[in-house]
């Protein structure tokens, strides 16, 4: 092994931004379902984080590369190889773990705030939908309620007040456009 093998360089700043990055993912659960500037600073931040690994994890795989093909030249041992592969498969799959979780957060959010209105429709028509409150369950209800509190960042607001059907004081539900009824179903199935 040689001072200037680049692999070391990198590897240092993968290990700092990955500690920087676990500070990161534990304070984003620590604030949990919470809403707020912090959250979405901290989903932010951590999202770029883990991509940022990402690339790095590639560059190294990189210089794994250029060794093999010339093995003389560095004079780096198949044990050495073997370590530096462990180390980005065990960075790797923790930032896959966190991505995971993060993913399945977002998609929980979206698919309660989102398709929560569209489970309620009852009818064929996707402009106007006649739905006594009475046929609408407990549970139903009370997710959609949930629904409404979780949405938490404002851009969540801004698709769900886009996006959601409109209940006048006869007990109708109108859908703002079909075209979007059209979207909702054909990403639902």
């Amino acid at each position: 092994m040689s001072l200037e093998d680049p692999f070391f360089v990198v590897k240092d700043e993968v290990f700092k931004a990955l500690n920087k990055t676990r500070g990161l993912y534990l304070r984003w659960r620590e604030l949990g379902d919470t809403s707020g500037a912090e959250l979405e600073w901290t989903t932010t931040e951590l999202r770029n984080s883990l991509r940022s690994i990402e690339w790095d994890l590639e560059d190294l795989e990189d210089t794994i590369g250029i060794v093999e093909k010339n093995p003389s030249k560095f004079k780096i041992d198949n044990r050495e190889l073997l370590t530096r592969r462990h180390f980005i498969e065990a960075t790797r799959n923790e930032v896959k773990s966190m991505k995971d979780e993060i993913c399945v957060s977002r998609s929980r959010d979206r698919d309660i705030t989102a398709r929560q209105p569209l489970l309620d429709a009852t009818t064929d028509s996707p402009s106007v939908i006649t739905s006594p409150p009475s046929l609408m369950s407990a549970a139903t209800q009370n997710l959609a309620s949930a629904a409404a509190r979780h949405s938490g960042t404002k851009y969540s607001k801004l698709e769900n007040t886009l996006d959601s059907l409109r209940i006048d004081s006869s007990g109708r539900v109108y859908q703002r456009s079909s075209a979007c009824f059209r979207d909702r179903m054909s990403n639902w199935t």
